[in-house]
């Protein structure tokens, strides 16, 4: 696929123009067959690509009745509990060290489930 946008790019800088000018040409090229990755793989690469996941979520695999087993809230959940504590699962989505003005350090850590980020 890249040797055929260099392609398509370097006719375009060179001015050349094919039989039909004024339509686009299109042009077929065949990929190569290759092996599906697996559901982790394929969330970890879209994770390493995007910042965050596409097409599903690793915790997404957990059922209404594995929050209500353990007694745990979804992320969506939150706002409308009344209780002061509450349990949650989730995967670590972001990771800050910081500095207090008196040379503490102290830290700012952020999750994901499969419905928002807390």
């Amino acid at each position: 696929m890249t040797k055929y946008a260099h392609a398509i790019a370097s006719e375009k800088e060179s001015m050349q123009r094919g039989l039909f000018a004024n339509e686009e040409e299109v042009r077929a090229f065949d990929l190569p067959n290759v092996k599906d990755w697996g559901v982790t793989e394929k969330l970890q690469k879209e994770l390493d690509a995007f910042g965050f996941y596409l097409t599903s979520h690793p915790l997404y695999v957990y059922d209404d009745a594995f929050y209500k087993n353990f007694g745990l809230l979804k992320s969506c959940d939150i706002h409308r509990t009344k209780k002061h504590l509450v349990s949650l699962i989730g995967i670590p989505a972001s990771f800050k060290i910081k500095t207090s003005r008196k040379g503490r350090k102290f830290a700012f850590s952020g999750f994901s489930d499969a419905y928002g980020n807390f």
